[in-house]
């Protein structure tokens, strides 16, 4: 009888092993081996997201170091927005240098930069405005002027430029589009 009993133990034991915990073990949608793989999954991402906050804190910390001078310097390059009356102030200071002061001033913006309007070109992170404006001066003013504009840190393109004489006082009024960016 111990043996009949012992046997049947055995039988039933391998019974619930075979029906009740291998289906539960090996199940494809919610079984131990299914859950261990999402574990390790998430295991991989802790991995990777510590990862980052590493390499984010080496930026910070380069970013921290560097000159607030250098900073400022590059904000002016390309700035994060648009300052209409920003530009519109630094361009006349520059024209206040040779007795200019700027008038008819207008400004566009365009959405993108490039050649076509196209989905992909929207996508661009760099905007441009269009900024018109005139000055009265003579030409070697307005040359010392342009001059100037260019070694400004603020990126500008000058697009147009007309100009318009005036016999009596031998002075000329140019009327000048420049084109410059900033970062969406």
């Amino acid at each position: 009888m111990r043996s009949f009993i012992s046997i049947a133990m055995i039988v039933a034991a391998a019974g619930v092993f075979y029906f009740g915990i291998d289906p539960a073990y090996n199940s494809a949608d919610g079984g131990i081996k299914v859950l261990r793989a999402t574990v390790a999954d998430y295991n991989t991402a802790l991995d990777n997201s510590a990862e980052l906050r590493k390499v984010r804190g080496a930026l910070i910390s380069k970013y921290n170091n560097l000159d607030k001078t250098n900073l400022d310097r590059l904000a002016k390059l390309l700035p994060d927005g648009v300052d209409n009356v920003r530009l519109i102030l630094d361009i006349n200071s520059m024209a206040a240098k040779y007795g200019m002061s700027i008038k008819n001033i207008k400004i566009t913006q365009d959405n993108v930069i490039g050649t076509g309007a196209t989905p992909a070109s929207n996508q661009n992170p760099v905007g441009s405005i269009k900024l018109s404006f005139a000055v009265t001066t003579s030409y070697e003013n307005y040359l010392q002027f342009l001059t100037d504009m260019e070694k400004s840190l603020r990126i500008v393109d000058v697009v147009g430029l007309s100009f318009v004489t005036n016999d009596k006082d031998n002075t000329v009024t140019y009327t000048t589009i420049l084109q410059t960016y900033w970062l969406k």
